[in-house]
């Protein structure tokens, strides 16, 4: 993973779906449906936050991992995201299905 210290912003206005495992602290907050190009580590004392970016380096989605609770705007921060022209009162949370071992899952 590349270790970056600038801000990514997001252009787009649609609401981010953020999908949250509450077993094991897990948050990622989508922005995009585009495939991931790479995958940005960000500095978050004891958590860990990434950045996943398009080939046009736009953000698809932040995730952050270690989390007992959790703000979107603290999210933003620790990944050094802005989203200025987002309502995220319009953002939509669902928790990420649970599977049995040895189940696939196709998107």
């Amino acid at each position: 993973m590349n270790r970056i210290k600038h801000v990514l912003r997001i252009a787009s206005e649609k609401p981010p779906v953020v999908e949250f495992d509450s077993s094991s602290g897990a948050i990622y907050v989508r922005f995009s449906k585009k495939p991931v190009l790479k995958t940005l580590e960000r500095d978050a004392d004891a958590l860990i936050v990434t950045v996943d970016v398009d080939k046009a380096g736009g953000v698809v989605g932040i995730e952050a991992i270690g989390f007992d609770e959790f703000s979107l705007s603290g999210i933003l921060r620790m990944a050094k995201v802005r989203a200025d022209n987002v309502d995220f009162a319009k953002a939509r949370f669902r928790g990420t299905p649970k599977f049995t071992e040895g189940e696939t899952v196709l998107e």
